[in-house]
C-alpha cells in the first residue's frame, strides 16, 4: 500500500479521498474505490444502515462520515459507525443512500471520522 493516507503500520488514516467507478445493478451500486496505489471494491446496498470497512482502515469502530460526490455534482452523505469488515471490501447498506445515487452515480467519496 503506497499512499500518503497510510501510517507505520500500513492501517489507512482518516480522513482520506478516493475516486469512485461504480456501476449500477438491480440491487446494488457496485465497483471499487481508488486512491494512489491502493484499491478497494465497495457496494452500496439497499437495507438497514450499517457501514462496514476493511480491518485496514484506521478508524473501525468509530463514527464515520461518508460523503459521495455523483456525477450531477450533488452531495450525498451518510453517517454511521464503522464495523470491522473481514474482507478487503467497503460495504454500506443504506437505502436512503442508495435511492439518492441510483442515478447519478458517485465520482468521488470522502471519509472521515466524527
Amino acid at each position: 500500500m503506497n499512499t500518503k493516507n497510510t501510517n507505520a503500520n500500513g492501517k489507512i488514516e482518516l480522513p482520506v479521498e478516493f475516486q469512485v467507478d461504480v456501476s449500477l445493478t438491480e440491487s446494488n451500486i457496485s465497483g471499487k474505490i481508488f486512491n494512489g496505489d491502493l484499491e478497494i471494491p465497495i457496494y452500496i446496498k439497499y437495507g438497514d444502515k450499517e457501514i462496514l470497512i476493511p480491518e485496514e482502515f484506521k478508524d473501525v469502530g468509530k463514527n464515520v462520515k461518508i460523503n459521495f460526490t455523483t456525477e450531477n455534482e450533488n452531495t450525498v452523505i451518510t453517517t454511521g459507525k464503522a464495523k470491522s469488515n473481514e474482507i478487503q471490501l467497503v460495504q454500506i447498506y443504506d437505502t436512503e443512500l442508495w435511492n439518492k445515487m441510483a442515478n447519478d452515480n458517485p465520482v468521488t467519496m470522502y471519509i472521515e471520522t466524527i
